[in-house]
């Protein structure tokens, strides 16, 4: 959070080879500027490195998405879409449910996170906020 704390589009994600996006994203926050927009790829297109988003998070219908720079979701069937594809392709990888693809690590992963929550269930300040989402979605149905 320190480094994008500034506000973006940030030209220094053109620098890296891959960017994996997967925060979350509250419907209710002020709005925020991108991490990366169109406008600041297309200015640095000769020189970038980045070919490759992998957007976990998918938000592209929340005002606050990071990644403006696609508004299409992907598939199993066709997982990649190009966003450019001269000089340098760059594809975004956008499947809602991405972590379906690599089960045995997703269930890993999530059981290593969660273990010291369900453990210390009443401390943990984790089931008091995920009880406030789900308050706040019933209270909209």
């Amino acid at each position: 959070m320190a480094e994008t704390a500034k506000g973006g589009p940030f030209k220094e994600i053109l620098d890296n080879d891959i960017l994996i996006n997967c925060i979350y994203l509250n419907p209710k926050a002020p709005k925020s500027p991108p991490f990366i927009s169109l406008p600041l790829i297309e200015k640095r297109q000769n020189e970038r490195k980045l070919s490759v988003i992998s957007d976990v998070s998918c938000d592209t219908n929340n005002p606050n998405n990071p990644l403006p720079v696609y508004n299409t979701l992907t598939t199993f069937e066709k997982p990649t879409l190009t966003i450019f594809d001269k000089p340098l392709p760059l594809e975004v990888i956008a499947i809602d449910h991405l972590p379906s693809l690599v089960p045995r690590e997703s269930s890993k992963d999530f059981t290593d996170q969660m273990i010291d929550h369900l453990i210390a269930f009443d401390e943990s300040p984790v089931w008091q906020r995920a009880l406030d989402v789900f308050n706040e979605k019933v209270a909209t149905v």
